[in-house]
C-alpha cells in the first residue's frame, strides 16, 4: 500500500466518523411545536410534554422579572416550532424533558441569560453549554440588565428552592446557587429560619453557576458531591416559613419565604429520578 493510498483511506475514515457523529447528534435532537409557555424556564409542547430549560433558572412568581421572563419566552417560541437539544439527562423526576431550546438560529436558554432574565444554574452532568451560558451571564452583569440592573440588589448567592419535611418527600432540603463570577468560600455562612434553627456552612467552595444542597438526609452525598447534612431542616414549618441566608459577617444576603404547597411542585425541585444526590454533581 502506497503512502498516498493510506493517506486517502485515513481521510475517508475521518470523514465517515465525522458524518457518523453528526448523525448521532442530530438523532439525539428533536423538532417539536410549543403549545404554551408556563414560566420563564418551562414550556409545554403540543403533545402535552413539558420541557425544563437546561442550565438556567428564571425568577419565580414571587420575584422581580418573573413576568418579563415569561413574556420574553412567549415572544420567541409560543405556538412555534423549536429544536430540543438534549444533554446527559433527558428527563427529571417529574417526567419533564430537560433540554436546550433552539428557536431558529438562537439558543433560548442563552438569550434569557444574556437579557438578565435568568441566571446560570448547572445541575448534574448537563454541562454541554456551561461556558457559553456563563459568558452570557457575564455580559448581562456588565450591561446591568434586569436581574443585574441598578434597581436590583446584586446577589452572589441565592436560595433557589426550599423543601420542608413532608411524608411524601424523600428528604427535606434547601438548594443554594452561586451567582458570582468566581468560586465562593461558604465557610461561616448561615442558613436559618424564622424559629432560629441555624446551619453554619463548613469549609466549602461553590463554583459559579453551581449549587449546593443542604439536606436533612444523611444518606449519600457529602461535601465532595455538594450535599451537606443538616437535621435542623426538619424544623422548617411545612405550612409556611422563611429561609434566610447570612454571610459570615451576619448580613442577610437572601431570603426565601414560602407557604404550604403540594410536595414536588417547584420547578427546581429535582433534575433526575431517585434521591436528591442524583440532582447535583460538583
Amino acid at each position: 500500500m502506497t503512502a498516498l493510498t493510506l493517506s486517502r483511506k485515513l481521510i475517508l475514515t475521518a470523514v465517515f466518523l465525522a458524518v457518523l457523529v453528526a448523525c448521532t447528534t442530530a438523532a439525539a435532537d428533536e423538532n417539536v411545536r410549543v403549545r404554551k409557555v408556563i414560566d420563564g424556564d418551562t414550556i409545554q409542547l403540543v403533545d402535552g410534554r413539558k420541557v425544563r430549560l437546561l442550565g438556567i433558572n428564571a425568577p419565580e412568581k414571587r420575584e422581580p422579572y418573573n413576568q418579563k421572563a415569561k413574556r420574553f419566552v412567549e415572544s420567541r417560541v409560543s405556538a412555534r416550532d423549536v429544536r430540543l437539544e438534549y444533554d446527559q439527562e433527558r428527563e427529571d423526576a417529574y417526567g419533564r424533558l430537560l433540554a436546550y431550546v433552539h428557536a431558529g438560529r438562537s439558543l433560548l436558554n442563552e438569550q434569557l441569560v444574556r437579557e438578565g432574565l435568568a441566571h446560570v444554574m448547572t445541575l448534574g452532568a448537563n454541562r454541554k453549554h456551561e461556558q457559553r451560558l456563563l459568558a452570557a451571564q457575564g455580559e448581562a452583569k456588565k450591561k446591568r440588565r434586569a436581574l443585574w440592573s441598578v434597581w436590583t440588589r446584586a446577589k452572589t448567592l441565592k436560595i433557589t428552592s426550599v423543601h420542608p419535611y413532608h411524608p411524601a418527600r424523600q428528604a427535606a432540603y434547601i438548594r443554594v446557587a452561586c451567582l458570582a463570577d468566581k468560586p465562593l468560600q461558604l465557610a461561616g455562612h448561615v442558613l436559618l429560619n424564622e424559629a432560629g434553627n441555624r446551619f453554619v456552612f463548613p469549609q466549602f467552595v461553590l463554583a459559579p453557576g453551581y449549587s449546593v444542597i443542604v439536606s436533612a438526609s444523611s444518606e449519600g452525598g457529602g461535601v465532595s458531591q455538594g450535599i451537606l447534612h443538616w437535621p435542623g431542616i426538619k424544623g422548617f414549618n411545612e405550612q409556611g416559613d422563611t429561609a434566610f441566608l447570612q454571610d459570615s459577617a451576619g448580613n442577610v444576603i437572601d431570603q426565601f419565604p414560602y407557604s404550604q404547597r403540594r410536595p414536588g411542585n417547584r420547578k427546581t425541585d429535582s433534575y433526575r429520578k431517585g434521591n436528591i444526590s442524583d440532582g447535583l454533581r460538583s
